[in-house]
């Protein structure tokens, strides 16, 4: 996967719903995770999606990218969400590998399936 600073391009729109800003990449990690996304826990924050967004100041103008991140917190059944309102190219090695990472557990959820032939 090569992750880009563009917008992506979907056919549909996930709500905020209950959400935090942070102003970068770097302070949403020692927020949620005291610096480090490989101590983030899947079961209270499991990313069921990701976008990236225009970023714009108060006047329109266009300065950048954001990240909204969608997360489910399984153990209470709650839902949230996080924006980040810059991210760099300089993010995006460590981003990628959250995402692969979060892949990786969306993926073990639904492994019954890719057993089950007759679903």
């Amino acid at each position: 996967m090569q992750l880009q600073l563009k917008e992506t391009n979907r056919l549909d729109f996930c709500e905020l719903g209950r959400y935090q800003d942070f102003d970068t990449w770097q302070e949403f990690k020692e927020f949620y995770c005291d610096g480090a996304v490989d101590t983030l826990k899947e079961s209270e924050h499991f990313l069921i999606r990701w976008d990236i967004k225009d970023h714009y100041d108060c006047f329109g103008e266009k300065e950048g990218y954001e990240l909204w991140l969608f997360y489910l917190n399984q153990q209470l059944g709650e839902y949230h969400s996080c924006v980040i309102e810059q991210i760099t190219k300089e993010d995006l090695p460590e981003l990628k590998a959250y995402l692969q990472k979060s892949w990786k557990y969306l993926q073990s959820i639904w492994q019954p399936f890719l057993y089950q032939e007759d679903l």
